[in-house]
């Protein structure tokens, strides 16, 4: 009876975690971008002018 118990809290929590997942997806560019300007910012050293962003479509 108490395994039967802890095998039905367990498959119930394992639902409703599953039911909580939110898909979440990155904007790359934005997030590339977001990293070279910090890097811009922080290293002026090495990156002595700001270049517009460019992008590639595959």
């Amino acid at each position: 009876m108490k395994h039967r118990l802890k095998q039905l809290i367990s498959s119930a929590c394992a639902l409703i975690l599953v039911g909580n997942i939110q898909i979440v997806s990155a904007d790359l560019a934005t997030d590339t971008e977001t990293l070279l300007n910090w890097a811009e910012n922080t290293y002026p050293q090495f990156f002595p002018s700001r270049r517009a962003t460019q992008s590639l479509e595959p």
